[in-house]
């Protein structure tokens, strides 16, 4: 009797390690689920954060969007009168930008600030924008800039001021 109580506490013994072993995996992987549950709620509550966010940033540049189409002539049309506005100043009033010399310089810094915006934006501006903004002529707006330092007796605020980075009709088009 004695060998079979120790055979049987000799097989109890694995038995009740193998049992041991299986709680604490099925406890291991209770803990684990829970854990991947934690991590997908937290993932998702992630997710939606960057969803609104890219939402509101997209909801931003269409408002800039529409601002730059806008029906009142949008940037291309303040493009237009910016060099308009400087060309009426120079031929009307020449003596205006001896007597305010900043207002040169500010007029060519407006000038220069909208092409920008142009150019950064191009991708999204309306078509009719676009090709008033390629009518206009690059060296024509930037000749009227020399013209009016020139006649001022003012130094052109940098060297290569003549708009010669804006695109043209063909570099728009892809050509080179």
């Amino acid at each position: 009797m004695t060998t079979l109580l120790t055979a049987l506490g000799a097989a109890m013994l694995p038995a009740l390690l193998l049992g041991l072993a299986c709680y604490h995996f099925c406890a291991a992987l209770r803990r684990s689920k829970s854990h991947m549950s934690n991590v997908r709620r937290e993932w998702m509550e992630e997710r939606q954060e960057i969803e609104r966010s890219i939402q509101n940033e997209e909801r931003f540049i269409e408002g800039v969007v529409r601002v730059l189409n806008s029906n009142v002539g949008g940037i291309s049309k303040r493009i237009s009168e910016s060099a308009e506005i400087a060309e009426v100043i120079r031929t009307q009033a020449p003596d205006l930008f001896k007597k305010c010399d900043g207002l040169a310089y500010w007029l060519h810094a407006n000038d220069q600030f909208l092409v920008n915006l142009y150019i950064a934006s191009a991708e999204r501006i309306d078509r009719d924008h676009q090709e008033r903004f390629f009518s206009m002529g690059a060296d024509g707006r930037g000749e009227i800039f020399h013209q009016i330092f020139d006649s001022a007796g003012l130094r052109p605020p940098f060297a290569g001021t003549s708009m010669a980075h804006m695109p043209t009709e063909s570099t728009r088009k892809g050509e080179s």
